[in-house]
């Protein structure tokens, strides 16, 4: 396998492939759309203990996560290893060229000397699950021994109604997550005539409008949502959806607040409009 060759900035780590000039050649495309992930996330995040790559595949994301020091352990879930996840870990730790970042090899193989790898346990493994079975988050919350502020969900590429399953599955969980869908409004979403037909009301594209959607759908599940982008000559598809869980007082604190600020907003619009007239309340009677 030939090598990576500029290095790629992950903020805390710096990743480069060292190997002859000869082999060396361009990162492929889902390297460079990985990487372009993490760094937009890895801040949002912070650190986790685990950190679970949502159909993964290959397992980029996941290992970006651990060899920058971002998870001390990464999940990639599919409903099979490709053989590309076993060619890329070796393509990151190759015998001939090795990852240059301390303690990057150690972290990644699970033969760090102390700390959660001392057992010599891989630190990015595959699971097979699939993804559209109700629970499965929970249930890794539970055999992990693990808090939802412990784990971080991440997926590229969740097709369709994918990423609509993600979103409701991280949510139930109380889990924090970052998904960068694709296939807006494809026949396989069940909602895709609607949101065909709304962003042609609304003369916005079918990507934009579901996005938005979702974001709305984010925030009604009581996270903060936010939308960041990574380069569009690395993907089209290259809105990332975010959503933080909020501690229940803050949230019903922001609600509160929220709804304060919209009554001033209608009273100081009564009395504007009504000089002198008192604005009725719920369940008054209005003067004849």
């Amino acid at each position: 396998e030939p090598s990576f060759g500029p290095a790629s900035s992950l903020g805390d780590a710096d990743l480069r492939w060292a190997s002859p000039p000869s082999r060396t050649s361009k990162m492929p495309a889902f390297g460079q759309e990985s990487l372009a992930f993490f760094e937009k996330v890895r801040k949002v995040f912070g650190s986790r203990r685990l950190v679970i790559d949502a159909c993964g595949g290959h397992g980029a994301i996941a290992l970006a996560f651990v060899a920058a020091g971002k998870a001390e352990r990464a999940l990639v879930i599919d409903l099979n290893t490709p053989a590309s996840f076993a060619n890329l870990r070796d393509v990151w730790l190759p015998d001939g060229g090795a990852l240059v970042y301390p303690g990057v090899v150690a972290r990644v193989r699970g033969e760090a000397e102390q700390g959660p790898c001392a057992s010599g346990a891989p630190t990015v493994t595959c699971e097979h699950l699939d993804l559209s079975d109700p629970g499965w988050l929970q249930a890794i919350l539970e055999r992990e021994g693990l808090r939802p502020s412990e784990v971080a969900v991440v997926s590229a590429h969740a097709c369709g109604a994918l990423t609509d399953a993600l979103i409701d599955e991280c949510t139930d969980a109380n889990v924090d997550f970052a998904l960068l869908p694709c296939c807006h409004g494809r026949g396989k979403d069940p909602n895709s005539l609607a949101l065909r037909g709304a962003a042609h009301a609304l003369n916005v594209s079918v990507q934009a409008a579901t996005d938005l959607a979702r974001f709305g759908h984010i925030s009604a599940k009581g996270f903060t949502a936010k939308v960041r982008t990574i380069s569009a000559d690395i993907t089209p598809n290259n809105q990332i959806l975010i959503g933080l869980s909020d501690d229940p007082v803050v949230r019903a604190r922001k609600q509160a607040s929220a709804l304060k600020l919209v009554s001033e907003h209608w009273r100081r619009s009564w009395q504007g409009m009504h000089p002198g007239i008192e604005l009725p309340l719920r369940g008054s009677t209005s003067p004849a």
